[in-house]
């Protein structure tokens, strides 16, 4: 955010209109957003984030070797056709009619994970844009952990790209009340996918009428977590005990899960290479626009 004294109005005035904003700063002066001069690098930005995406959701959706995708599988071929209730599957009722969406129209299991997986992580793409983060930046540090975990658990994974692209409308600088009811229809899109994102709510409402009750409950939310935590990995035992079970645990999971599955090396390989080529190219635009912002200012 710059003043527009800061700012060569001549060269301004030249930049499409999409690209400026005039917002009102903190002290009730004028401040220019400049959102940036180079139309072809915008664009290229955007292209090269919508093909990290593409490349994260093909390797997601060609995924199959996890205990999960057999028995989401089962369930999908075999389970739901037989069932006429969410009740009877026991699993939320967005979930059930998601799966009953694609036995409609007869699609195979593969085929509904890969569209399932595209939404939620379209979504998350948005929300990380609104923000105004680099999606590449969110990307590379997503695709270690949990990144192929959150394609397997898949009513996690909706309920979680809904709320990220809620929270995306409640944090906006210049928020209003149609971005705080764009939130709200997407937590209650969220809740028919996963009954835990219900609490989400509930601070939501506090975020909007009391924010120190937010923050209060929030930061006791938060200790409230850590300390399950504590109790979920036995810390009552000695410590010595807990660090040599977790050694064992991993070092077991890497040397029989992990290390001479070649086809899942391979799978990695081939992802971080190509993200690679995508940053190191991110990085050539994004010189370009800022050599294009020094020019305006000057």
């Amino acid at each position: 955010m710059k003043n527009t004294a800061d700012f060569n109005v001549a060269a301004i005035s030249r930049l499409p209109r999409e690209y400026i904003r005039l917002d009102k700063g903190p002290d009730g002066t004028d401040e220019l957003t400049l959102m940036i001069g180079n139309t072809r690098v915008v664009r290229l930005s955007t292209l090269f984030d919508f093909l990290l995406l593409i490349c994260l959701w093909l390797f997601a959706a060609m995924h199959f070797d996890t205990n999960d995708f057999t028995g989401y599988k089962w369930m999908y071929e075999i389970q739901t056709p037989k069932l006429t209730s969410h009740k009877e599957l026991g699993y939320e009722i967005g979930f059930f009619y998601s799966l009953k969406l694609g036995l409609f129209f007869g699609v195979s299991f593969e085929f509904y994970r890969a569209a399932f997986l595209f939404i939620c992580m379209f979504m998350q793409f948005i929300a990380v844009r609104k923000m105004g983060a680099a999606y590449w930046k969110y990307a590379i540090l997503y695709v270690f952990y949990p990144y192929l975990l959150d394609p397997i658990q898949l009513r996690n994974y909706m309920a979680i790209s809904f709320v990220m692209l809620a929270i995306s409308f409640m944090v906006k600088r210049n928020r209003k009340r149609g971005d705080l009811i764009a939130a709200f229809v997407l937590l209650l899109c969220a809740i028919p996918f996963h009954y835990a994102i219900t609490p989400y709510l509930i601070f939501m409402l506090l975020l909007i009428r009391n924010k120190k009750l937010y923050n209060l409950l929030a930061g006791t939310v938060t200790l409230g977590y850590i300390a399950g935590c504590f109790l979920i990995f036995n810390f009552n035992k000695p410590m010595a005990e807990f660090f040599g079970q977790f050694r064992g645990a991993l070092s077991n999971y890497i040397l029989n899960g992990f290390a001479f599955d070649w086809n899942a090396w391979a799978k990695y390989m081939l992802v971080y290479i190509i993200m690679l080529v995508v940053v190191l190219v991110w990085f050539k635009l994004n010189g370009e626009i800022k050599a294009d912002i020094d020019q305006i200012k000057r």
